[in-house]
């Protein structure tokens, strides 16, 4: 056991994770958010703010379309949401999403729609991905921490979980 490695390795796994913060936040959110507003505001009006959230992803991979969000069910929605892992006020989630999504929605040529389709299936596979990676990067830094031997001391602070606690580790060195 190294203190001084693993605590050097928490602390890249941390900077890696806000790196992957700032640029979904920043960047490919905001493009999707853009793209959405251009031809599918009822989409942006059904996920809020949290386009980059497994939710999200999973209802505009079902339907990245104005045409296809009228097309789905209530089913459909909620299987969605119940797969990203909603679990607390599915039922009303599930009513607001379908009827954000199967409301009237912009109108444009068929072109435009194929156009941003293309747009908002790529910029959710790619935060899908980011997803993925980030939860490995949080497994590595959650399994380093907890082999650290000032682990056991910093999460009986109040409030300090895994990444704050590694956090407060990195920060503060051993």
């Amino acid at each position: 056991f190294d203190a001084r490695r693993d605590t050097a390795l928490i602390m890249l796994l941390l900077d890696t994770g806000a790196r992957r913060d700032e640029l979904m936040s920043r960047t490919l959110v905001n493009a999707l958010r853009s793209a959405l507003r251009e031809f599918y505001p009822g989409a942006v009006a059904a996920l809020g703010a949290h386009l980059a959230e497994p939710e999200a992803l999973a209802v505009l991979k079902l339907a990245p379309t104005p045409e296809q969000g009228r097309g789905l069910t209530r089913s459909a929605v909620r299987r969605a949401l119940v797969d990203a892992g909603r679990r607390r006020n599915l039922q009303a989630r599930v009513v607001a999403v379908h009827d954000a999504l199967v409301a009237p929605q912009l109108a444009a040529p068929e072109l435009v729609w194929a156009a941003y389709r293309e747009v908002v299936a790529a910029l959710v596979a790619t935060l899908c991905c980011l997803n993925e990676q980030v939860a490995a990067l949080e497994r590595q830094l959650a399994a380093r921490f907890a082999a650290h031997r000032d682990a056991a001391i910093i999460r009986s602070q109040p409030g300090l979980g895994v990444v704050l606690g590694a956090r407060v580790l990195a920060e503060f060195g051993d």
